[in-house]
């Protein structure tokens, strides 16, 4: 039993090898723009920034009739006591 797990986890290991190898093959062969969008930017960038920030302005300042509240009653009544349990 033991012998073949070993054996598996090698065949395992060889064809995480042969995927990673490859696929780094075909990121390479990809046209310029598709090659740079794979590129990770740094952390601290302004685009991510700015782009934070977007994301904020958007859900901040979108008008008043987009929030909609709704009351929900979290209580629940025991069916055979009938005493009702608020969660809220």
């Amino acid at each position: 039993m033991q012998w073949e797990l070993a054996e598996s986890l090698s065949k395992v290991s060889g064809a995480y090898r042969e995927f990673a190898e490859s696929s780094s093959k075909v990121i390479g062969s990809l046209p310029g723009r598709y090659r740079e969008f794979t590129r990770r930017r740094p952390r601290d960038s302004l685009e991510d920034y700015w782009g934070l920030r977007k994301a904020y302005r958007e859900v901040w300042c979108s008008p008043q009739e987009d929030r909609q509240w709704t009351s929900v009653d979290l209580s629940e009544e025991d069916s055979e006591s009938g005493r009702r349990t608020s969660y809220g």
